[in-house]
Parts: structure tokens; sequence; C-alpha cells
């Protein structure tokens, strides 16, 4: 059952479908990551973490976002609450926090829930989170190394990912690894290439010709395959 699903959830021309997702995808994921990367030496309680949690809800609850920002949207977000939670352990730690008998995820939901102002009822406001933090941590489970590599998969993901398919955690793991080995052959490599020059523009500011990046990517995979 897991070879036949991991095999409907990508494409059977994978590179090129990978790289045509990456023309459509990146420069939106660009635009995402300079909206939502924040400081390292700014507190638990900066605003910007709420700032940051909506820009990425936005986008998450946008309806001209296509399925593939979808997906990396959900997976900055995960990547915001971690960065929040480890910087209030880390506060903790130094003695900065005064939330005694709160533990630090709790904490962290709590600022999250502060940027979701759609849903004023606290007992919905609950559920929406859990379903969200859900979603996120399948979909990294799925991203494996990089969030790019999301881009291999087919629709088929969303139907995964969501309650509905009456997937287990264990069961995610299992296809996400089985998916990630039998990908083609330098596909990781390239994605986190990809995402370090993704970062690097973040950092800089500076324009980036993706069109001949991801056409050098896509060479290279297609060479990668020829020599397997």
């Amino acid at each position: 059952m897991t070879s036949d699903l991991s095999r409907k959830l990508t494409s059977e021309d994978p590179v090129n479908f990978f790289a045509y997702n990456c023309e459509k995808t990146i420069p939106d994921w660009l635009s995402l990551l300079r909206d939502t990367t924040l400081p390292s030496i700014i507190p638990s309680s900066d605003p910007q973490y709420i700032t940051a949690f909506k820009a990425v809800g936005s986008v998450i609850a946008g309806e001209q976002t296509t399925y593939l920002l979808l997906r990396l949207a959900h997976v900055q977000e995960m990547r915001l609450f971690d960065c929040l939670r480890a910087k209030i352990r880390s506060e903790r730690v130094q003695g900065l926090h005064r939330h005694s008998g709160v533990g630090d995820v709790t904490i962290a939901i709590n600022i999250y829930k502060s940027a979701q102002e759609k849903y004023p009822d606290i007992q919905d406001l609950d559920g929406f989170v859990r379903e969200r933090r859900r979603t996120g941590r399948r979909l990294v489970e799925f991203s494996g190394r990089s969030p790019l590599f999301l881009l291999l998969y087919s629709a088929v993901l969303e139907k995964v990912i969501h309650r509905s398919s009456g997937m287990s955690e264990t069961a995610i793991k299992h296809l996400a690894s089985s998916v990630q080995q039998n990908c083609p052959t330098g596909l990781v490599n390239v994605c986190i290439r990809l995402e370090e020059i993704v970062q690097t523009a973040v950092d800089s500011g500076q324009s980036t010709r993706w069109q001949d990046v991801i056409t050098q990517a896509r060479d290279y995979l297609i060479s990668m395959q020829t020599v397997k």
C-alpha cells in the first residue's frame, strides 16, 4: 500500500514537474520569507512575531494562494512557531520569564492565538490551532531536509495529510520516508542548494534570475538520471 501511494504522490516525470513548480512558486516563496524572517535577537514578546504569524496566515487563507505555496506557508508557520518556542525556552533558562507553571509550548500557542483575529471564540480557536499545527507537522515530515522538496509532490499529498485520510502519524512518517528514499538522484541536494540561494536573496534583498537558476538545476538532475 505504501509503495502504491508513494507512486501516486509523485509525477511520472518528476524532474520537469519539480522544475515547473519551482518556476511557479519560488518568487512568491521568496516574498513570503522576506515578510516573515525575523531577527534572531528579538525577544519573544516582540510584536514582530505576531506580525509574521499574520503574514503567513493571510497567505494560508488567501483565495489566490496556490496549493504549492500553501504547503510552503504551512512549513514557514511551523518554523516561526519553533523559533518562538526556542526563544521562550532560552529566556526561561536565563530567568527572564515569569510564567511559572506554564510550559514553553503553551506560551508560544498563546502568542500565536493573539495573531488570529478572525477567531474570537476560544473553544473554536483551540481546535483551529490544533488543526493548523497538525497540518504543518505533516507537511514538515514530507518536506524532509528542505521545504522545497514539497514541490515534488502531486496534489494527492493534500488528501494524504488531511484528517479524513485516516493515516496515523507513524504511517505518515513511513510514507514520507519512502518518497524521499526513492526520489530522483540529487534532488534533495538541489532542494537544499535552491533554499540556500533563496535565503541569500532574502538576506541581501537582491533580485535573482530564477529562470536561469532553475534551468541549471533541472539540467543537473537530468544529467544525474542519465548517469544512474
